[in-house]
């Protein structure tokens, strides 16, 4: 992928990666009244909602007038009832974590996809179930997302590093790697932030040795995220 600004392309990309596993339902809990696993018949018997939207990506291109077609999010956490003291709302797949505020989430141009183009949402496009979060960056779009968590603290996003990580497979986008890099600034400490804009030689030695500076600043119980950020496929842009 070369660094090309403003690509208008004429379909999604499709990456490498998938689903690590067969898709199991949507996982609805956390603060809230009514926790379910939804099915794809259960959401598909939901009222649907349609988006129209230009799918923007860091990398620098652009997909016009892409139809989105699913649920809204704002319905699901309207039946689940959500609690007094929810301010925030965590979308999973895997290790991969983005969330929204709960004003946010409650927008109409948030929905959990199941359509796109008139066709089933495909499993390289993040089918059968995928959250498109419109005018938000691109990785909050998280495909195959399995889990919603109403939450009152802010949880712990696995979404810009797993991102950044993605882009050691395209060495020239430069502009893509800086604008990640300026939103994990805000979330990471300066070192880590800085770390991937120093070439060197020996990159498995740079990801060993980010994983145990990680280990020292986070401790054993968020390792295991920053790990897929250093390693793993990513389940976020299209």
């Amino acid at each position: 992928m070369t660094e090309e600004k403003g690509r208008v392309l004429g379909k999604l990309p499709v990456f490498p990666g998938g689903p690590r596993g067969r898709w199991r339902g949507l996982r609805v809990e956390g603060l809230v009244a009514v926790p379910a696993v939804l099915t794809i018949q259960d959401l598909e018997r939901l009222p649907p909602h349609t988006l129209m939207d230009d799918f923007r990506c860091e990398e620098g291109w652009t997909v016009p007038g892409q139809r989105w077609e699913g649920v809204p999010v704002a319905l699901v956490l309207e039946l689940a009832r959500v609690l007094p003291g929810a301010r925030y709302v965590a979308f999973t797949a895997g290790d991969f974590t983005a969330s929204l505020s709960l004003e946010e989430a409650m927008e109409p141009r948030g929905i959990l996809a199941l359509r796109l183009n008139g066709e089933p949402l495909p499993p390289e496009h993040g089918g059968p179930c995928r959250l498109v979060a419109a005018g938000k960056t691109c990785y909050y779009s998280v495909k195959w997302v399995e889990r919603v968590r109403v939450a009152a603290e802010l949880p712990a996003d696995t979404a810009p590093d797993i991102a950044l990580s993605r882009l050691r497979a395209y060495p020239k986008s430069a502009a893509a790697r800086n604008a990640i890099q300026a939103h994990a600034k805000c979330n990471a400490p300066r070192e880590f932030s800085t770390f991937f804009s120093h070439r060197m030689s020996n990159r498995r030695k740079r990801f060993i040795a980010a994983s145990q500076y990680l280990s020292r600043w986070l401790g054993s119980t968020q390792m295991s995220y920053h790990r897929a950020a250093l390693h793993a496929a990513i389940p976020c842009a299209s």
